[in-house]
């Protein structure tokens, strides 16, 4: 009997156990822009506690958050990717001038204003930034998954959401890219660009449902544990300040309501009361203030984990991914998917990277950064698709082309020609794909107009441009005679018709070859020779010029080289010379210092005309120096520079040298050298770089004269 009550009691429990299923816990993530990392506290406590989650879905930053978790980066880590994150890059989109193209790089940031055209007429642009800074950002720490296509099979299942565009549903997301799906689920509209992926043109999930309970559940979940990070109404005074907190909220109101339902719906539920206005804070202070108010609310609800604790049990020991660093996939193909304009052969010429190399999340960073730098992408994003058992992968690169043509403008005080004002139109795509005409006038100061026609394509993997320049300029030239002294002022006008070739060789170095006719026409010239002498005369120019550009920063460079060279054979009146410019810029910084070497050189080897003497130069070579006293047949000037950086902000000590001076016109040549010395103050502004400089040099180079000093301002970009 006794045998037959244990028997019945040992089939009962086996029973009960066979019956008996885990419950599947999910944590669902709302949205909510920088108050998102107030969930932060919630994973913190989750692994201190050691606790079991079975599923994340998140939207918004909820999901960017919940990616990482589920990816396998614990509380700690997430927190550090939140706080090292470079927001303002993000939200400006500035192009790391190092990934630019070469043609890029020689366009870099000159206007103030920058407008797209639809044909002539100007256009707004669909968001603030497109998201490519964002899309990169999320790579860094999400592309080591990359090839994980089903997010159930991440560390921890996962699954998010997103708003399309054309249908207006709630999209859930849960194959395919893990970055492009975060990404889409994050784009608040008006502040990113929606995101065309698959068949869908996704925006923030928030706008339709910014804590997808649904979701959870309809993907098995027995527990649901929600946590919100609304505001709640905005408040007018609070909200009005920022653009993005407007656009933020604006986004959000749309779903508050369910947010309350979503909250109903599920086990447990935190709602994390934030101060307003703090949508758009990613400053280190707003960061802080956020996750302190999530830790505070966590404390607040520790019964809500510990009763999770308790239905969950413990953490399970889930296998750690396996990086995709780690599995040397061979790129076995690559495919190009979004381009109209540009030949797939020739977007594939510029990655950097080829069949048969082996992919790291490196590569892929240099191959997105190369096409993204040629500035004729809006958006570049890649795809995996591998085959883990034969060690292969499929390499899709997705690229949004750029379509409308631009208006640009800018305005720049000079010491050298006062006030320059410049316009610039340039038009892509003209009648053939890779045809480029820009077209960019320069008053009053100097009066120049620069119109180009340029074809860009690739040859045996190297780009190339067939180009067609005309130039016209006018200046007013302040003329010295043998004395030192002021002995006229003259008008110059020159056409310029140009023909050639340029030759890219990587991302810092150019090189072209033209042939040039320039007629020029001195007015008012009371001299020896007599105006007529270069009234409607053609000189014709065969000339070669080797640029090479490294540097990190045109305006505020730190590190980095630039070198032009330029060989001018000249035939001018029956009267041959080689005209010969080198100049080379060296930048090394140490911590806040910056120390600068340059060195220019410039050989007339014969007679020439008095205009080809002429010495524009820059004030950063120059300072110290009349720039009419430079005009010659042979200069060379050397200088040395110290910059202190300081925030914004900078100070600088130079030392400029010159070492050679030879001019036929009058005979004269410099027996000794002559330098200056200065500092100067630097600063950004609204209107571009802002540089103060005072300088002490030579007053006449052919007299034994005192010193006298130089103020200059500067305000606005090179042009």
């Amino acid at each position: 009997m006794k045998k037959n009550k244990l028997f019945i009691i040992l089939l009962t429990l086996s029973c009960f156990f066979a019956d008996y299923k885990e419950p599947k816990v999910a944590l669902v993530l709302s949205g909510g822009a920088a108050k998102g990392y107030a969930h932060i506290p919630i994973l913190e406590m989750i692994d201190s506690l050691n606790i079991n989650i079975d599923m994340i879905v998140g939207t918004s930053i909820g999901a960017n958050v919940g990616a990482l978790y589920a990816a396998g980066y614990d509380s700690k880590k997430i927190l550090e990717f939140a706080y090292d994150t470079d927001w303002s890059a993000i939200f400006l989109e500035e192009t790391n001038r190092r990934d630019m193209s070469y043609l890029h790089k020689k366009n870099d940031s000159k206007y103030q204003l920058d407008f797209n055209l639809k044909g002539i007429t100007p256009s707004l642009p669909s968001s603030i930034v497109y998201g490519q800074k964002a899309y990169l950002e999320l790579s860094k720490v999400l592309g080591q998954y990359e090839y994980i296509n089903d997010f159930e099979k991440l560390y921890i299942p996962f699954h998010c959401n997103a708003t399309d565009l054309i249908s207006g549903k709630d999209i859930a997301l849960s194959k395919g890219s893990i970055i492009s799906s975060v990404r889409a689920s994050t784009s608040i509209p008006s502040v990113f660009a929606p995101v065309d992926y698959k068949d869908y043109l996704l925006v923030d999930g928030g706008v339709t449902n910014n804590l997808p309970v649904n979701i959870a559940k309809s993907n098995g979940a027995d527990i649901i544990f929600a946590v919100s990070v609304a505001s709640g109404k905005p408040d007018k005074k609070e909200i009005k300040s920022s653009v993005f907190d407007i656009l933020a909220e604006s986004v959000f109101i749309h779903s508050s309501d369910l947010i309350k339902k979503n909250m109903d719906m599920a086990d447990y539920s935190l709602s994390i009361k934030m101060p307003k206005g703090s949508s758009a804070n990613f400053t280190s202070r707003g960061l802080d203030n956020i996750y302190k108010a999530g830790k505070k609310k966590v404390y607040e609800n520790i019964d809500i984990f510990y009763n999770l604790k308790k239905i969950s049990g413990p953490k399970k020991n889930r296998p750690r991914l396996k990086k995709l660093d780690e599995l040397n996939l061979i790129i076995d193909e690559i495919n190009v998917y979004g381009n109209s304009y540009f030949e797939s052969d020739f977007i594939k010429n510029n990655l950097g990277t080829s069949i048969n190399d082996t992919l790291t999340l490196e590569l892929i960073h240099s191959a997105i950064n190369n096409l993204y730098g040629l500035g004729i992408f809006n958006n570049v994003r890649y795809e995996l698709q591998p085959n883990i058992k034969l060690n292969k992968t499929v390499f899709n690169i997705f690229v949004d082309e750029t379509e409308s043509n631009k208006l640009q403008a800018g305005l720049k005080w000079d010491y050298n020609y006062e006030l320059i004002a410049a316009m610039n139109m340039r038009i892509k795509n003209l009648i053939y794909p890779g045809i480029l005409l820009t077209n960019e006038f320069q008053f009053p100061g100097l009066t120049s107009n620069k119109l180009e026609l340029s074809y860009n394509q690739t040859f045996g993997g190297i780009p190339y441009y067939p180009f067609l320049r005309n130039t016209y300029n006018k200046k007013l030239v302040d003329y010295y005679d043998r004395e030192g002294d002021k002995a006229t002022e003259f008008t110059v006008r020159s056409i310029k018709n140009e023909i050639g070739l340029g030759l890219i060789l990587g991302k810092n170095l150019g090189f072209e070859i033209s042939s040039m006719h320039e007629k020029t026409t001195l007015s008012s010239f009371p001299l020896q020779e007599t105006s007529e002498d270069y009234n409607n005369k053609i000189a014709k120019m065969n000339i070669i010029r080797i640029d090479f550009d490294s540097r990190d920063n045109a305006f505020v460079t730190r590190d980095g080289i630039l070198t032009k060279v330029e060989l001018q054979s000249v035939d001018f009146n029956a009267n041959n010379f080689q005209n010969f410019y080198i100049d080379i810029d060296l930048y090394k910084t140490f911590g806040r210092q910056t120390f600068r070497v340059h060195s220019l050189y410039r050989n007339i080897d014969n007679f020439s005309p008095l205009h080809h003497t002429f010495f524009k130069g820059y004030i950063d070579r120059t300072a110290g120096f009349n720039p009419y006293f430079l005009s010659s047949n042979e200069l060379e000037i050397s200088g040395f520079e110290w910059k202190y950086h300081y925030k914004s902000m900078y100070i600088k000590l130079f030392f400029n040298s010159l070492v050679k001076l030879k001019n036929n016109s009058n005979d004269f040549f410099l027996h000794k050298s002559e330098n200056t010395t200065g500092i100067g103050i630097s600063t950004k502004t609204p209107f571009g770089p802002l540089d103060l400089i005072w300088a002490q040099g030579p007053k006449n180079l052919n007299k034994n004269a005192s010193e006298q000093s130089f103020f200059y301002v500067n305000i606005g970009y090179k042009f």
